[in-house]
C-alpha cells in the first residue's frame, strides 16, 4: 500500500492525471487527482493498458 501511495505520489509531481503504477507482480491504473485506484491487474503479462498518460514502476 505505502509502494502505491509513493508512486501516486511520483506521478502528481510529475504532472501525470491517469497513471499505470506497477508494484511488484500488480499494476494499477489510478486516477492520480481523485487519489483512486481504477483497475488491479495481478498478471499484467499481455495486458494492454490505455488511457494512462504515465507510468511509474516502484
Amino acid at each position: 500500500m505505502e509502494r502505491l501511495e509513493n508512486g501516486t505520489t511520483k506521478a502528481r509531481e510529475k504532472g501525470i492525471r491517469e497513471s499505470l503504477v506497477m508494484v511488484d507482480d500488480m499494476a494499477f491504473i489510478v486516477n492520480v487527482k481523485n487519489n483512486t485506484v481504477i483497475t488491479a491487474v495481478g498478471d499484467s503479462d499481455g495486458s494492454i493498458f490505455t488511457n494512462i498518460d504515465g507510468a511509474v514502476i516502484s
